[in-house]
């Protein structure tokens, strides 16, 4: 899916001192993460680099051009969880089971866990599910401008 190098990260948690220090120092205008003596540019390429996170020529956009079907996907994605809303540890929780008979879910599980840890969250922490539809996930994930 384009995602490799996460799987190396060994985080279980971000220390909120850490973020903090990260948020404080990082000036938007360059983009980069001042520490005094030298800069952290912070870009595409930086992010690729580090996380291995993908960034192919398609533009995530808001009204899921192209997805004839993501709205049902998102709803059988949707439907797969007992309570709404959906944490992250209840997409974990998923993942943990282990018993996908169709790989789309697997990549909505996983792409959701990334939204929702590194992209966007509601206030408390829960998966925003509707930007799921984002994606058009017949394609690979790694074509996906992320």
């Amino acid at each position: 899916m384009g995602f490799g190098k996460i799987l190396n990260l060994k985080v279980s948690d971000i220390n909120a001192s850490l973020a903090y220090f990260v948020v404080d120092r990082l000036d938007t205008e360059n983009m980069e993460i001042n520490l005094g003596n030298r800069q952290i540019k912070v870009d595409k390429e930086s992010i690729r680099r580090i996380m291995g996170v993908p960034y192919g020529g398609i533009r995530v956009v808001r009204d899921a051009e192209g997805c004839a079907n993501a709205e049902k996907l998102v709803d059988t994605w949707k439907n797969r969880f007992v309570k709404i809303p959906i944490s992250c540890k209840k997409i974990v929780d998923k993942i943990r089971e282990n018993s996908y008979a169709d790989e789309e879910m697997f990549k909505m599980d996983f792409a959701m866990l990334f939204i929702a840890t590194m992209i966007a969250s509601t206030k408390n922490g829960n998966a925003m599910y509707t930007m799921l539809g984002w994606f058009c996930l017949s394609k690979e994930f790694r074509e996906h401008d992320w």
